[in-house]
């Protein structure tokens, strides 16, 4: 279908009904993303690899992304935990194939203290397991976690470009503390979710400048299927023709996939 399709999806979630949700969940899913039809929809556009990323509606309900990431070595997984984990479950998670441990905070009206016994111990586990923080917060809220983050020596993932407000596009303070993680070495971005902006002129700037900070080493690109709260609306392969918007250079495209390759471990 695609000439150069990505090589790695690094962001989709599989579930179904059946798993428990918390109670203040900010969608309610009445539908199976099954392990299976994802698989399909790697196979049906040419994706060999994908990551399967915990979300908040089943919070700490891990079961099924384990079974997926146990069963199918072209797949990868970051779980959602409770900061007193200990060192040895994550071990065994890493070993099952999960890779990073997703702080996804963006609908938490009072964050959690980053800064807190509980989540320093967490952070210093994830960095000296070699796992990496995976980060989905609002964009002007991001300055008020990042230093803690960097400081845990943990590689970071940003969500959906640092997931700037939209209002205030490259003048984000999460955007702009993002720019100058980058310089750590320990930072990296996804290229996700441009169709929650309403058009591409925000991400195609996003990009642009993430490119001239960074280069295509520190971006991977994922596709957000199923896209919840956008069922419907959005296909699979109109998230692959944003991104080659996005990266409209197939060389550059082609070394974004190589940095997804490297980082996940495929």
């Amino acid at each position: 279908m695609y000439n150069d399709p990505p090589l790695v999806d690094s962001h989709a979630h599989v579930f179904t009904r059946r798993q428990p949700m918390i109670p203040n969940a900010w969608a309610r899913l009445d539908y199976d993303h099954s392990i299976d039809t994802y698989l399909k929809t790697l196979d049906d556009h040419g994706v060999p690899f994908g990551i399967v990323t915990a979300t908040s509606l089943y919070g700490d309900f891990n079961d099924y992304l384990l079974e997926a990431v146990r069963a199918h070595k072209r797949l990868r997984g970051t779980v959602i935990v409770e900061p007193n984990i200990s060192s040895m479950e994550l071990k065994d998670m890493q070993d099952q194939g999960i890779v990073g441990v997703r702080l996804s905070w963006k609908s938490k009206k009072v964050l959690p203290d980053i800064n807190s016994y509980e989540y320093r111990r967490l952070l210093l586990r994830i960095a000296d397991l070699g796992m990496h923080v995976h980060l989905l917060l609002d964009g002007p809220r991001i300055p008020s976690v990042l230093p803690a983050l960097e400081a845990s020596g943990a590689r970071l993932v940003m969500d959906h470009f640092g997931t700037p407000e939209g209002k205030l596009g490259m003048d984000d303070p999460g955007f702009q503390a993002i720019l100058r993680s980058i310089d750590t070495g320990r930072t990296w971005v996804k290229v996700s979710g441009a169709f929650h902006y309403g058009d591409l002129a925000g991400p195609k700037a996003w990009t642009k400048k993430l490119l001239e900070v960074g280069g295509p080493e520190r971006l991977i690109w994922g596709s957000d299927c199923p896209f919840v709260g956008s069922e419907g609306k959005i296909t699979y392969a109109d998230v692959i023709a944003h991104y080659n918007e996005l990266v409209a250079d197939p060389a550059i495209r082609r070394k974004i996939a190589r940095t997804s390759l490297d980082f996940y471990l495929f």
